[in-house]
């Protein structure tokens, strides 16, 4: 899972003010993301973001592949 395909999924829900765990999921069912998405985004605290960079301070996935490939 990298941050380009949790985007995919996620996107959509940062068109208002601000954007908590909920949004998230619900954004992400809709647009039929991996079960394995769902999963990570049930598992984060509760937290509410205004920006979308604002989420890799909650959620913890590489940019890329590659930095999965040097573990």
């Amino acid at each position: 899972m990298t941050r380009i395909e949790v985007l995919d999924f996620v996107a959509d829900a940062f068109v208002g003010e601000s954007v908590d765990r909920a949004a998230l999921l619900r954004t992400a069912r809709a647009a039929h993301a991996r079960p394995e998405l769902l999963r990570l985004l049930e598992q984060l605290p509760e937290f509410e973001v205004t920006e979308l960079d604002q989420l890799w301070t909650v959620l913890d996935v590489p940019e890329d592949l590659s930095a999965i490939d040097e573990t």
